[in-house]
């Protein structure tokens, strides 16, 4: 029994270190929901949804942005530019109102399940404007 215990302690320590590092997130970026992240040479941003598995329909998107230095962007202007990946549905942009503390939000709404890409741009003042690109899958229901 002990030395059972001595070969899976080394084991059961790797897999705790492993969910560690796989579960650390941009503070203040969502737990749940999430479609991603992604970085710029400027940017972290965060994007999730509500419902948290896009479907169909109306969905709200919510982008976390943070700089290269981890600290919320809170005078940004940011768009939704949504479109398939496998059929162009023309231009659809969605203004992202800000929430606070570097969260930014808008209402879309997904026409058809399949694969989808939301690029976010965000733009602040006295800088080019910056543009991440997240894909996804939309389902039915």
């Amino acid at each position: 029994m002990k030395s059972r215990t001595a070969l899976l302690l080394p084991v059961y320590l790797f897999c705790m270190l492993v969910v560690g590092f796989a579960q650390t997130k941009t503070p203040g970026a969502p737990a749940t929901g999430t479609l991603g992240e992604k970085k710029s040479a400027s940017y972290v941003v965060t994007l999730s949804s509500a419902p948290a598995a896009p479907v169909r329909g109306l969905a709200t998107l919510e982008a976390f942005v943070a700089d290269a230095a981890g600290a919320a962007v809170t005078d940004a202007q940011l768009s939704f530019d949504l479109n398939m990946t496998t059929m162009n549905h023309g231009k659809n942009i969605v203004a992202a109102a800000p929430q606070g503390d570097g969260r930014y939000a808008g209402q879309v709404r997904f026409m058809m399940p399949g694969p989808w890409r939301v690029i976010v741009r965000v733009a602040r003042p006295g800088q080019a404007p910056e543009d991440l690109r997240f894909e996804f899958n939309v389902k039915f229901r």
